[in-house]
């Protein structure tokens, strides 16, 4: 990840290391401790976010198509470059349920947007990619089903209710506020004042304050443009892929509206936050 950054804009080599520690030692993941092993794959997220960003900023990146060539079909197949994309995707969507997922609406969404944009088959990278991670995802489910056929399903973990969504969707006020058990006593006894529904759900989603503030500034300068877009060479995709995931997974959201048409299965949309962290991230390290 530390070299998807640095081709990312990052202007010193040195922020890159920092930037991959800082995000190694986030809350999200000591919050969730042991019980939750399975969360720590987000080792993937830095890779696809510079995959999707990159593809944002130089659309046809991903199959690096020649525009001369009338055989474009043929040159994906033989495409070297492509193979190593799939082959990432592979990893990308075995990386466990909650990534997996995030991945393919991610390189789904901008992919339709980019050749919407472009209307052109090399501009379909990160189709093929969400396509491909979305069939390796339905192939890891093939067993599951194949014994919840034979032995049953496991109730505690299928039947989920519209109302455990709402309950584990993202509040964006939790980002900005400080962790339950904070070092400093009075920050500690403040956030454990609070209302308690404020402490509803995971409660992992603190980012810490310059982290918060950082993401907060990359919206705002994005939809306010309060400064030039072109100071901040990521601005604007960076900007986009934040507001895309909040819309995803925020209360009421469109992973509230995927829930209602019965798709239940992922109701902790508040983990998004972990995706959330990195471009703001990235963008604090840009001022």
């Amino acid at each position: 990840s530390i070299r998807r950054q640095r081709q990312m804009c990052i202007r010193d080599s040195r922020y890159s290391v920092l930037i991959g520690l800082i995000f190694t030692f986030l809350p999200f993941h000591y919050l969730h401790g042991a019980s939750h092993l399975y969360l720590s794959s987000y080792w993937t997220i830095p890779v696809w976010i510079a995959i999707v960003v990159k593809e944002r900023t130089e659309p046809g990146w991903i199959l690096n198509l020649e525009e001369s060539s009338k055989h474009k079909c043929r040159q994906i197949i033989r495409s070297k470059r492509i193979w190593f994309f799939l082959v990432l995707t592979f990893l990308f969507a075995s990386a466990g349920f909650y990534y997996s997922l995030f991945f393919v609406l991610a390189t789904g969404f901008f992919g339709l947007l980019i050749f919407l944009q472009e209307r052109s088959i090399k501009n379909i990278g990160l189709l093929i990619l969400s396509a491909t991670g979305s069939l390796v995802i339905v192939i890891q489910t093939i067993p599951i089903l194949v014994f919840q056929r034979s032995m049953g399903p496991n109730l505690e973990a299928v039947k989920r209710s519209l109302s455990e969504v709402h309950f584990y969707s993202l509040q964006i006020t939790k980002m900005f506020l400080p962790i339950r058990d904070h070092r400093i006593p009075s920050v500690r006894n403040w956030i454990n004042s609070l209302d308690p529904s404020l402490q509803l759900g995971e409660y992992a989603e603190p980012l810490g304050l310059l982290l918060a503030l950082s993401l907060f500034c990359l919206v705002f300068i994005y939809v306010f443009q309060t400064k030039r877009q072109d100071r901040y060479p990521l601005l604007i995709p960076l900007a986009q892929i934040e507001i895309f995931f909040l819309g995803l997974a925020i209360v009421g959201g469109a992973g509230y509206f995927i829930a209602a048409l019965g798709f239940t299965q992922i109701r902790v949309w508040s983990r998004v936050s972990i995706v959330l962290a990195f471009p703001a991230l990235l963008f604090l390290f840009q001022i």
